[in-house]
């Protein structure tokens, strides 16, 4: 409570006036990461990616990255030329996907 003059204490919502002003500079923060993480190409292929992968959950390999079998069909999905002949999803930057749930 903030003591008031006359009126009685005013309760005072959120903690102390530098707490609400760190609080909001924290959300402006957060605000302006997730923008430049929309922004970042390679965030967005990665949400891409993950999206496509999620329709219909995929194998990966050993080192985990996606079989050579989806490496067209991510290549597409992604916008990105694919070789004719890949021996690995890893030979193909914009289709590693580690940590991808097999």
């Amino acid at each position: 409570m903030i003591g008031g003059s006359g009126g009685g204490a005013i309760p005072q919502v959120g903690g102390s006036p530098q707490a609400a002003v760190t609080e909001e500079a924290a959300s402006a923060e957060a605000a302006d990461t997730a923008r430049l993480a929309r922004e970042c190409s390679a965030v967005v292929q990665a949400v891409t990616l993950a999206r496509w992968v999620e329709e219909r959950p995929r194998q990966v390999t050993a080192g985990e990255v996606l079989r050579r079998a989806d490496v067209p069909a991510a290549g597409a999905v992604l916008g990105v030329a694919v070789p004719v002949r890949v021996r690995t999803a890893a030979d193909v930057r914009s289709c590693m996907c580690a940590g991808v749930p097999g």
